[in-house]
């Protein structure tokens, strides 16, 4: 099984760009990530949001049941990707 961890920033006392679903209760959504190969790949598999580094324990996490397009405006890299409904 795949897994991705990743660096996810707070904003006071949440983790940006990760938002609840307002039709799926306990569900949530990461945006915007930039991924070097194809993302498809991690459907099914797990992601690990860390606050702090990779080497810190993770604080949010979950199945990935989508992988959708998305744009990061303003980054070097604009093509990203929405994990979700990820993390139940």
């Amino acid at each position: 099984m795949k897994a991705v961890h990743l660096i996810c920033r707070r904003d006071g006392i949440t983790l940006l760009g990760l938002s609840p679903l307002k039709d799926k209760k306990g569900y949530f959504q990461s945006c915007c990530w930039a991924f070097k190969d194809d993302p498809s790949s991690l459907i099914g598999g797990w992601a690990y949001l860390h606050p702090v580094s990779k080497k810190s324990p993770s604080e949010f996490g979950g199945v990935v049941r989508e992988v959708l397009p998305a744009k990061r405006e303003g980054k070097a890299i604009e093509d990203g990707y929405i994990l979700g409904p990820v993390f139940s």
